[in-house]
């Protein structure tokens, strides 16, 4: 949620967001929303919607996201690894 937070303050130019502020209700806007996707793509290798952000626009809400985006990589990374070894 820090880090979060930290691009948040960025994009936003703000000094102090809660992890409940909405994105929108701070200023955010279309460019500012893509700005804040990008950056997240880049810190935490995570890709997100500009629907998710518009149905989820608060930090608490995205980092939840990008948690479950993060848990269904690793569920198909695991599929994708399991190999059946016939003797």
């Amino acid at each position: 949620e820090k880090q979060l937070a930290a691009i948040w303050q960025e994009v936003l130019g703000r000094e102090k967001i809660g992890i409940k502020d909405d994105f929108f209700e701070l200023g955010g806007h279309s460019l500012n929303a893509m700005k804040l996707i990008s950056k997240i793509l880049s810190e935490f290798d995570t890709q997100i919607s500009l629907e998710t952000l518009f149905h989820n626009p608060t930090i608490a809400q995205i980092r939840n996201e990008i948690d479950e985006i993060n848990w269904v990589n690793k569920q198909e990374s695991n599929k994708e690894n399991d190999e059946i070894y016939y003797i």
